[in-house]
């Protein structure tokens, strides 16, 4: 137990300040970081649905999933994307995996492929593009010093109510939240992980971040105390399919890329779209 709480620190004290340099540094480093990041992601993904019978086609979804949060960042390649989108699909009539009784209605081999390839680009891929999107302050009328702020906000905020979720589930957690999906998680560290969010934004908003109103900023803290544990849950039942403990290994005392970043990818996206769109309309 002390050995992965050592690592877990060990891990973050490097982590957070490559995470904040790379954001500072301008929104090319940070895109290429996020990148890396959802490759990594993305593969951990797909070995999982490997482990649970799944076969997904990796190349070419590892392609068109890197061409998603590239296009955050360069927009042409949203067209090459697509244009990959539509090889694929056009060559679906065609795969052998099809052939047999009952075809795609039944559930064929070639269809669960395809939908296993196209799962691990929707999520995470697509998910890790509007971290991008938000530091390109893509739609957003903002400047790139307000777009370094937000994007941080973002992780502050799903950061801290990930510990407060923890923190209320070890000292008050008596409810399972979702026992069939991840038995540890509790109707108290749900409630801790709003709580943590909204303070979390709060603090941000008073010592770092004016230009957004109170009203708003808290709202991003709900955001990212619910979403959060919802992306945190998906991970866990994608794990749990494929009957492993971790996504992957590549951090130590936290497991892979996705067991560290699960819930950070409804928010990131969720708090992006709301910038854009629902700030206005409220």
């Amino acid at each position: 137990m002390y050995k992965s709480i050592f690592l877990r620190l060990l891990t973050a004290l490097v982590g957070i300040p490559a995470i904040v340099g790379l954001l500072y540094l301008g929104p090319w480093p940070f895109a290429l970081f996020v990148l890396a990041l959802a490759l990594i992601c993305q593969h951990e993904v797909y070995r999982l649905l490997e482990e649970g019978g799944l076969h997904p086609h990796r190349v070419p979804g590892l392609l068109i999933g890197a061409l998603f949060v590239l296009q955050a960042a360069w927009r042409p390649a949203l067209y090459v994307a697509a244009a990959v989108v539509v090889g694929v699909v056009a060559c679906f009539p065609f795969y052998s995996g099809l052939s047999g009784k009952g075809g795609a209605a039944s559930g064929s081999p070639g269809t669960r492929r395809l939908g296993a390839t196209l799962l691990g680009i929707v999520y995470p891929s697509t998910l890790w593009a509007f971290l991008v999107e938000l530091r390109f302050a893509n739609g957003l009328g903002i400047d790139d010093r307000s777009a370094f702020w937000l994007t941080l906000a973002v992780f502050v905020i799903v950061w801290t109510a990930d510990t407060l979720a923890y923190v209320a589930g070890r000292l008050f957690g008596r409810h399972p939240l979702a026992p069939e999906v991840s038995p540890k998680k509790t109707w108290a560290g749900a409630v801790g992980g709003v709580v943590g969010g909204v303070a979390a934004a709060a603090l941000f908003q008073a010592f770092a971040y004016e230009a957004i109103s109170w009203g708003h900023m808290l709202v991003l803290g709900g955001i990212g105390g619910a979403l959060g544990q919802l992306g945190d849950l998906a991970a866990s039942r994608l794990k749990r399919l494929a009957g492993a403990k971790d996504s992957g290994s590549l951090l130590p005392g936290h497991g892979g890329v996705l067991d560290r970043f699960d819930a950070m990818l409804p928010v990131a996206a969720a708090i992006y779209l709301y910038l854009r769109f629902g700030m206005g309309v409220l």
